[in-house]
């Protein structure tokens, strides 16, 4: 089956066409105030450099948050109408859950994840092993963010795990004077700028590390 599957949790859109469990293409942009136009061309591209066509698919999935709420709105709109459109079904994921699963054989503690809400704030939500699955599930003891947090003050607070998030997450103007081991490949400024998204940065120290600028469709 054909899958179409549409990444709207931060102001980087990420599009991917699966076939069953094989990735087909997958596209990643930056569209503030145009995402509803640029949309259908990057499922059009998708589409012709797998040689598929639009009857093709068979399911859509679009973020259903937490995340930027003008791209989550955007994007959930055009794939409830493409759903509706060929008749097949819309699932709605959670960007916590797709990033639980790209990040399973991790070794650590626990996890964190975040996803970038502007202006220098995230939503997150911490998760531990499952004892019997291995999976990450949520910590119960952990209360649900509700509304967006600063990024430097939860960065703080990560003793025990990793931190991941799908998309960009705005560190502080000199975040080696708050983390000396952060480090881009190929000598990217920072912070970086959404050109760079998808790019990995890693922070390690003591038992805690960093993982951040993941891109939105792996």
């Amino acid at each position: 089956m054909i899958h179409l599957a549409i990444e709207c949790s931060t102001g980087v859109l990420g599009l991917a066409l699966l076939e069953d469990l094989r990735g087909l293409g997958k596209v990643s942009l930056s569209a503030t105030g145009a995402a509803s136009e640029i949309l259908p061309q990057a499922v059009d591209l998708l589409l012709e450099s797998a040689k598929k066509k639009s009857a093709d698919i068979g399911m859509v999935s679009v973020s259903k948050g937490p995340g930027n709420y003008s791209s989550l709105r955007v994007a959930h709109s055009f794939g409830s109408g493409l759903a509706i459109g060929l008749s097949v079904p819309l699932v709605s994921v959670s960007p916590f859950d797709t990033l639980a699963l790209q990040w399973r054989h991790l070794d650590a503690e626990a996890i964190f994840f975040l996803v970038d809400a502007r202006q220098s704030e995230v939503l997150g939500e911490r998760r531990v092993r499952d004892l019997k699955t291995g999976d990450w599930v949520s910590d119960p003891l952990w209360t649900p963010m509700d509304s967006p947090g600063n990024a430097v003050a939860l960065l703080s607070r990560v003793q025990d795990g990793a931190v991941a998030g799908p998309g960009v997450i705005y560190l502080p103007s000199d975040p080696s004077r708050n983390w000396p081991g952060l480090s881009f490949p190929g000598g990217t400024e920072v912070p970086p700028d959404p050109f760079f998204q998808g790019r990995v940065a890693f922070l390690s120290g003591g038992d805690s590390s960093i993982v951040y600028g993941r891109s939105a469709v792996d």
